[in-house]
């Protein structure tokens, strides 16, 4: 993910004479992209006021761009397993339960199954896109941070948009059990958690809410560091 961020001050003409009174333009820019894929989506905000010479005016823009799998591929499909960044590892099962859950290196990509009726752990409520629904967390990750830094996780699902299948991302600290991230977008071809948090041991979960039968492939993968400004 990538910020940009630029603000300026100048005169202005108006009906042939130059006025410089208060005036500033702000611009803010947010690049989010995924490696071995590219801008999986753009913001960009602008403010602008201007008084001076008995005239004020304002002026304030926000446009968002999410590119989905048709921006990346055709438009009859998604992902392929074959379009997916190369593995670095595999899922291993059992991972349907905490005590179970996969160690997940920072940096690597991990390749994953799952699919609506595998087991899992206990299901609980969470708001899901706008309702109530009951979820259960299928495959179960963990992963310790030395320090305190911006953690950012990213699921990239094959299939998502031939299928309208919806998986989704939890993530917990582990040692106090709260939750502090969810990902959820229906239909959606990649999902993301992302956020400044203290040194502690973190569980991600990986949540086939909705799946054809024989399930979606994944790849999930964290990174940490500074963010990005």
């Amino acid at each position: 993910m990538v910020r940009r961020a630029s603000s300026q001050s100048q005169c202005e003409t108006i009906a042939g004479i130059r006025i410089c009174g208060e005036e500033s333009f702000n611009i803010s820019e947010v690049e989010s992209y995924r490696a071995g894929i590219g801008p999986v989506a753009y913001n960009f905000g602008s403010t602008a006021s201007f008084s001076g010479g008995g005239f004020s005016s304002s002026h304030q823009t926000t446009e968002t761009l999410a590119l989905v799998s048709s921006s990346l591929r055709d438009n009859n499909r998604g992902l392929s397993e074959a379009d997916l960044p190369p593995a670095d590892i595999t899922e291993f099962e059992p991972n349907d339960s905490r005590d179970q859950a996969q160690v997940l290196p920072r940096d690597q990509e991990l390749r994953g199954h799952v699919a609506s009726g595998d087991a899992g752990g206990d299901p609980f409520t969470l708001a899901v896109n706008n309702r109530r629904v009951l979820v259960r967390v299928h495959d179960y990750y963990i992963f310790d941070l030395a320090e305190e830094s911006f953690v950012d996780i990213a699921l990239l699902l094959t299939g998502a948009a031939e299928t309208d299948a919806t998986v989704g991302l939890i993530l917990w600290n582990d040692e106090t059990d709260e939750r502090l991230g969810t990902s959820f977008e229906q239909g959606a071809l990649h999902q993301e958690v992302d956020g400044t948090f203290p040194a502690g041991v973190y569980l991600v979960g990986v949540s086939g809410l909705q799946t054809p039968d024989e399930g979606v492939t994944y790849n999930l993968r964290w990174e940490a560091g500074k963010e990005d400004t």
